[in-house]
């Protein structure tokens, strides 16, 4: 049995908070459209940070006009959209805020290391060196992970 990657309620609760109160985004450390696993998500988050970004406030009408009708259809539509901003509170913020980190993080992990297998599948009829230097992209790629991981 394996452990999902990704919560639609975390994602959900924290753009539904940041459209709520845009200061909320201040509060979180370099959080881009790559933290969230749904593409919907990602989409509105990145209208939302791009509005942030240019000083305008992100709220349902604003995000909804910075999509474009293609962008809206991918998201769910109006009824979505507005649907994100019925959450008890804005107070768990940080406390979803990590849960969504360590989704991300698990994701990433995951990538490298099924990365790693294929790579090893593909050993099969390879040379000494060969191997050694896949040990050695492995070995960066954990380690650049880490150091990103550590920053954040």
């Amino acid at each position: 049995m394996s452990k999902s990657i990704h919560s639609t309620e975390v994602e959900q609760a924290i753009i539904g908070s940041i459209l709520i109160n845009n200061e909320l985004i201040d509060n979180t450390v370099d959080l881009t459209d790559d933290d969230f696993y749904l593409t919907q998500h990602k989409i509105i988050f990145s209208a939302i940070l791009n509005l942030v970004n240019n000083s305008k406030n992100a709220d349902i009408i604003t995000v909804l006009e910075a999509l474009t009708d293609a962008q809206l259809k991918s998201c769910g539509g109006i009824a979505y959209i507005a649907e994100l901003t019925k959450i008890p509170s804005t107070l768990n913020f940080q406390h979803y805020f990590s849960i969504l980190r360590n989704y991300t993080k698990a994701r990433k992990i995951n990538t490298i290391i099924n990365y790693s297998l294929k790579e090893l599948s593909n050993l099969v009829f390879i040379d000494v060196n060969s191997s050694d230097q896949l040990d050695a992209k492995i070995e960066t790629d954990l380690l650049n992970f880490i150091t990103n991981f550590m920053k954040k």
